[in-house]
């Protein structure tokens, strides 16, 4: 399987976010074929202090099952 372009997942994303019709935001990381890892961020009027919230629960989250 070929690598994932980063715009194309950037995009479709954003198209997905907005599809919600709320105030959302995701992030999405993977490793591709080389084995370097690739990351997007998408945003959309999201409140700063709820996606500070969000990510310090997912990072506790990863964190506590290594």
């Amino acid at each position: 399987m070929a690598d994932l372009s980063k715009q194309q997942v950037q995009e479709q994303s954003q198209q997905f976010v907005n599809s919600l019709g709320r105030p959302a935001f995701i992030i999405i990381g993977w490793q591709k074929d080389d084995g370097s890892l690739d990351v997007v961020q998408t945003l959309e009027e999201m409140n700063p202090m709820s996606y500070v919230k969000a990510m310090t629960w997912a990072l506790n989250e990863v964190t506590s099952k290594m």
